[in-house]
């Protein structure tokens, strides 16, 4: 992906850093189309702490580039993927992604 720097960590995990926003466009125009902003606002303002905040999505939709929420890592047999959002800004993050 472009403007990301990615790194294996913990084994299994990959990590992938960024300063852009845009390459969150891809959920930020699929919460919109799907009438999603309110559930994502939840998620992240339920899991937010100081600067950082985190939400799951479904790992076998993702492969077909559709954005699924998900409330429990269960709740995704393939388990989830978790994005962790990292701010001194978070609440413009947050407002940028899911206004309110």
């Amino acid at each position: 992906m472009d403007g990301i720097t990615l790194e294996f960590k913990y084994g299994d995990r990959i990590v992938g850093k960024t300063g852009n926003l845009e390459v969150l466009s891809t959920i930020y125009n699929q919460v919109r189309d799907r009438s999603i902003t309110s559930v994502l606002r939840r998620l992240l303002l339920s899991n937010l702490e100081q600067s950082s905040t985190w939400f799951y999505i479904n790992k076998q939709v993702s492969t077909m580039g559709i954005v699924v929420l998900v409330d429990d890592e269960f709740e995704s047999p393939l388990g989830p993927i978790r994005i962790n959002l990292k701010s001194n800004n978070i609440d413009r993050v947050i407002e940028w992604l899911c206004p309110e």
